[in-house]
């Protein structure tokens, strides 16, 4: 509409100076304006580029200048002559260019390949991610096919790449240290964890390996995503085991010193206790189920309370029922004795009775006096010394002896001769 309005302004210019202007020189005029504004777009695209010079940018926009003042003033011939000007200044400016983004790129060039160079030897340290690695490799094939760079744009796409990779190979590399520092560190915490005595065993084993699987990282690894699982999976481990520990202790805390004592309660009660072998098998169950916890054998937080809570139920029912057994036997044992020495009483009565029967019927002879004051025993008889059990056939004082039959006799033996006593 612009070139429009600009030929109307033309026809009236000319009208004024007197000429006259007809519909066919109407539609040159726009068909000058219309070469013109094809041109300007090359233009000002030159003057837009990053390689064109102070001076050419200059020229250029004054020839822009100058055909905006002429075309309302000048005749047609005038401006295409203006538009030839300033095509052949766009075209040795454009060959301008072309000389200049050539050396640009070609510096670039240079740039890259220097950059891919200390990539490749960073490629080389440790912690370097092995797909990081690869991609240098990718872009060196891609800088070898750029032959004689003479555009910028492939140049500059590259060095893009390059610079993306040199940062994400860096952070990849610092993350991964990161990794492996908190890997040694989880190590360090495990050997410390080891020795809290209210870990089991079997946790203990699981902190070793953790430290070896760790240690495979230490020197060297190329993979972040397997870094990273590792590091999640033993720190998870380390969480897990801390909090049983600790768990673990409270445990312990509160229930340690009873479990004890009824486990000694219990080993006393199976010894001396009056159970059956049923109740002693169950017993025992449960006694073992808890030293089992003591000494965290297949333990898990917890159990040390439960098992003593399990065993301390078994223990009363088993103690009340022991008890009550040793009480009745007791009764029964001491109705016996009563029974028993009942039945002693009245045997001795009746022995005692029956001797008293006897010695009424049966007097015992004296002794004979002899000769030098010694008394003889009766026939039939002997003098037992009660206090030695030795018998004698003549004695001098016979009230410091018993006299017995010699059926009695028999039962005792015979004393050596004395000032007292002799056969």
């Amino acid at each position: 509409m612009k070139l429009k309005r600009d030929v109307i302004g033309v026809v009236l210019a000319f009208m004024s100076a007197g000429f006259v202007a007809t519909g066919m020189n109407a539609s040159a005029y726009q068909e000058v304006y219309d070469t013109q504004a094809k041109q300007e777009q090359k233009v000002q695209k030159a003057i837009a580029s990053e390689f064109i010079t102070p001076q050419d940018k200059n020229e250029l926009k004054q020839t822009v200048v100058a055909f905006d003042e002429a075309k309302t003033k000048e005749n047609r011939d005038s401006l295409q002559d203006k538009i030839k000007q300033q095509k052949k200044l766009l075209a040795k400016i454009n060959s301008r260019l072309e000389i200049n983004e050539a050396k640009t790129a070609a510096h670039e060039y240079n740039k890259i390949i220097d950059e891919l160079g200390m990539l490749t030897k960073k490629s080389q340290e440790v912690f370097i991610e092995k797909a990081d690695e690869q991609q240098v490799e990718v872009l060196a094939t891609e800088l070898a096919e750029i032959t004689a760079p003479q555009k910028v744009k492939p140049v500059r796409q590259l060095a893009k790449k390059t610079a993306a990779l040199a940062e994400k190979m860096s952070d990849n590399q610092t993350e991964m240290k990161n990794f492996v520092a908190n890997l040694k560190a989880d190590n360090q915490a495990a050997v410390a964890l080891q020795k809290n005595k209210f870990l089991a065993k079997t946790d203990k084993n699981e902190l070793g390996k953790l430290q070896k699987e760790n240690e495979k990282y230490f020197k060297d690894a190329d993979d972040l995503i397997t870094l990273q699982s590792r590091r999640e999976a033993s720190n998870s481990l380390l969480f897990t085991l801390q909090d049983r520990a600790k768990d673990t202790e409270q445990d312990f805390s509160e229930n340690e010193e009873v479990a004890r004592k009824l486990i000694q309660a219990a080993n006393e009660l199976l010894a001396k206790g009056d159970l059956n072998p049923t109740e002693k098998t169950e017993l025992n169950q449960v006694r073992t189920a808890l030293n089992d916890a003591l000494g965290l054998k297949n333990y898990q937080p917890g159990d040390l309370s439960s098992n003593y809570t399990a065993l301390k139920t078994n223990y009363d029912s088993s103690y009340k029922v022991s008890n009550e057994r040793k009480i009745e036997a007791k009764r029964q044992a001491e109705e016996a004795a009563r029974k028993k020495a009942a039945e002693r009483k009245a045997a001795q009565e009746k022995s005692a009775q029956e001797e008293d029967n006897n010695s009424a019927n049966n007097e015992i002879p004296a002794p004979t006096p002899s000769a030098g004051g010694w008394h003889q025993a009766p026939p039939g008889y002997k003098f037992l010394k009660v206090e030695s059990g030795k018998t004698y056939g003549q004695v001098k004082n016979p009230n410091n002896f018993r006299q017995i039959t010699l059926a009695e006799a028999a039962n005792y033996t015979p004393g050596h001769g004395n000032g007292s006593a002799k056969q």
